[in-house]
């Protein structure tokens, strides 16, 4: 992404200030897809949250390790299964990122109803705005 302008440095304020106010989330392989978006972001964002799913292997770590990591799973995923995830998200933790990990979840399998994904996804929000400084 980039803002075109006189003032380069006022410019890639405004970007980084952007980049703080957005979040990404995916489920299966739209959480593949959004921590890959995530990490090839040119600023670091506010957060990502996976559901079910799992990064690539292929997408680069490292890259802004302070935007907190929220992975949902189940111990009943069959696709996802949580021994071939959790080596993946540990990874990550091992390259400096701040993973917060939500299972593996009892009960839960890969094919959740949509009530379950809003469930993680709201619950995401709330411990977004319990950790933003505004709410201190």
């Amino acid at each position: 992404m980039m803002m075109v302008g006189d003032d380069d440095d006022d410019d890639d304020d405004k970007l980084r200030a952007a980049g703080r106010r957005i979040a990404l989330a995916g489920c299966s392989q739209g959480c593949a897809m959004a921590f890959d978006v995530a990490m090839h972001s040119a600023v670091e964002l506010r957060a990502f949250c996976g559901i079910l799913g799992h990064p690539l292997t292929g997408t680069p770590v490292g890259n802004h390790a302070g935007m907190p990591l929220h992975f949902f799973n189940g111990a009943n995923d069959k696709v996802m299964r949580w021994e071939w995830v959790k080596p993946m998200i540990d990874r990550l933790a091992e390259c400096g990122h701040r993973t917060i990990v939500h299972g593996p979840l009892k009960g839960v399998h890969h094919n959740m109803r949509r009530e379950f994904e809003a469930k993680c996804l709201h619950d995401f929000l709330d411990m977004l705005e319990d950790a933003s400084p505004s709410s201190s």
